[in-house]
């Protein structure tokens, strides 16, 4: 669990300001987006998914996957958008409890 600062860019737009999921299987098509990119890589990890989770219409966090090239099909971030709903009030919770910076 943390932060990192925004920049006003594709990814947030999408994920941040319209509530999008955004998930590429090559690690290429998010180095331009991710300061840490290096460090992702370093851990093995060439795809990424980021999970909105909204209260009512605004975006309040994100859920942020990382795994192995070519990992996030659509089953499978259908698999985790329907898990995030199950854990919606949790995850709510979670973020509440956090402060942000």
């Amino acid at each position: 669990m943390g932060t990192k600062p925004l920049s006003d860019d594709a990814w947030s737009q999408q994920v941040i300001g319209r509530g999008e999921a955004f998930a590429t299987n090559q690690d290429r098509t998010f180095q331009h987006l991710f300061p840490d990119h290096a460090q992702i890589v370093a851990l093995g990890c060439r795809s990424c998914a980021n999970l909105p989770i909204l209260r009512g219409a605004h975006v309040v966090g994100t859920a942020n996957l990382l795994a192995e090239e070519g990992h996030f099909t659509p089953q499978r971030l259908a698999a985790y958008m329907a898990l995030m709903g199950k854990s919606h009030i949790a995850l709510l919770q979670e973020v509440a409890a956090r402060p942000l910076g």
